[in-house]
């Protein structure tokens, strides 16, 4: 999970950056040029892919690309920063390298408009689409998927991975958080077990899921929501929340982790606040767009700078030093809390009873918890099991190795409404 450096030193914000139209995602480049520059990654609704380097004296545009023939929806440079990923509502992913050429290209990836990007390693990536559908990529084997699932009913809000628990996670516009363990293989999919490479699929939340966020070294999910709470999910309890997180008046758009136990959220209000999670606390306002709903956070590698950007054609910078006060104020009320919230955590929340009935009185819940010692199939279904798995790999591995070294993954993310394409 990334981590925030709090600077004390005289601020070395860059200026905002003016792009030619609307900006649909940012991102910055895993190593920082010299001592003081940043280069970020810019997607913008008329296709095009910026790319700026930004220090206090200046930003100068390195790179513009118009490989796209519409909006770019998502911006992700690889963890080693060889490949910058870009998404697009043309249905394609692409790569450019370090020269600014385009190197990769899946045409049609998807059958739908694609909408959120996160690395899974230097190597895995996974994509959702406006129609539901989460794919895994590994780049080494070309324009094949290696794995989709296909269990939203509405786009795809967001995607997260646990390298621990090697789960992917996704929230959708169907109000659903799913979670995909990556150990078990797709050929097992039984209808009366619902033995599948799903591992749970959560109720129906009641308001559209837009962002989605871990906590607590991965022992909490935070999802945004539509309706401004952040749901709080314990880890492997997936039938319902634990915990809600009011306070936000309007739709939590984005969420960018500090520590393990706070995060920033930008919310359609145009205000960017700094959150403590366990106890849940706003702590303060880090910054605003004007009233334009802040769409997307980033994080530099060296957890000094803040960027975010919101329905207008700039990205705007902010120095994390500007709420260090707050999150160290957070931490002691923490340490004085000790034993007594740490057991509230994990033993007083709702997740910790397996959520049989959905939200609607009557109505019959969709979790569909998965043990691997589950011993309720009968013969027949293990054999069939047992065929279907003849011959095939049960898991994607996660820690391959690579003649390059890699810095480690800063986490996935944060998701936004779609825009028009």
């Amino acid at each position: 999970m990334s981590s925030f450096l709090f600077a004390q030193a005289e601020s070395t914000v860059p200026d905002e950056i003016r792009c030619d139209d609307q900006i649909f995602d940012i991102n910055f480049y895993p190593r920082m040029m010299g001592n003081d520059s940043n280069v970020v990654a810019v997607g913008l609704i008329n296709g095009a892919v910026d790319l700026w380097k930004c220090n206090a004296n200046e930003n100068t545009l390195l790179l513009k690309s118009n490989h796209h023939s519409a909006s770019c929806r998502g911006v992700l440079f690889n963890e080693s920063g060889e490949i910058l990923y870009t998404i697009s509502s043309d249905k394609s992913i692409q790569g450019i390298d370090s020269t600014g050429r385009v190197t990769i290209v899946y045409s049609d990836a998807h059958n739908d408009p694609i909408n959120k990007i996160i690395n899974l390693s230097d190597n895995l990536i996974a994509t959702g689409d406006d129609g539901g559908v989460v794919k895994l990529w590994d780049i080494r084997v070309g324009g094949s998927e290696v794995k989709n699932w296909d269990w939203h009913d509405d786009f795809v809000s967001g995607l997260c991975f646990n390298s621990d628990q090697n789960t992917l996670l996704s929230i959708g516009g169907d109000a659903i958080l799913c979670a995909y363990d990556l150990r078990i293989n797709s050929k097992r999919y039984n209808e009366r077990t619902h033995k599948t490479n799903l591992a749970s699929r959560s109720d129906d939340q009641e308001a559209e899921l837009s962002c989605i966020s871990l906590s607590k070294g991965g022992k909490k999910v935070l999802c945004g929501s539509q309706d401004g709470v952040i749901l709080i999910f314990s880890w492997g309890k997936w039938g319902d929340c634990s915990d809600r997180f009011p306070g936000h008046p309007e739709t939590v758009d984005c969420l960018l982790p500090v520590d393990d136990s706070t995060v920033l959220s930008g919310s359609s209000d145009g205000l960017i606040r700094v959150l403590s999670i366990h106890p849940n606390k706003v702590l303060g306002v880090l910054g605003d767009h004007d009233g334009f709903p802040v769409e997307a956070l980033a994080g530099s590698v060296d957890g000094r700078l803040l960027a975010s950007i919101a329905h207008d054609e700039r990205a705007r910078f902010w120095d994390t030093a500007l709420f260090a006060d707050d999150v160290a104020e957070a931490e002691r009320e923490r340490e004085e809390g000790g034993e007594e919230q740490d057991d509230k955590e994990d033993g007083g929340d709702r997740g910790d009873v397996e959520v049989e009935i959905g939200h609607n009185s009557g109505s019959e819940s969709h979790s569909s918890q998965i043990e691997e010692d589950d011993h309720e199939d009968d013969e027949e279904n293990d054999e069939e099991d047992d065929e279907e798995d003849e011959g095939d790999d049960d898991e994607v591995d996660m820690h391959e190795s690579d003649e390059s070294d890699s810095e480690p993954s800063r986490g996935g993310g944060g998701a936004r409404k779609r825009l028009p394409t």
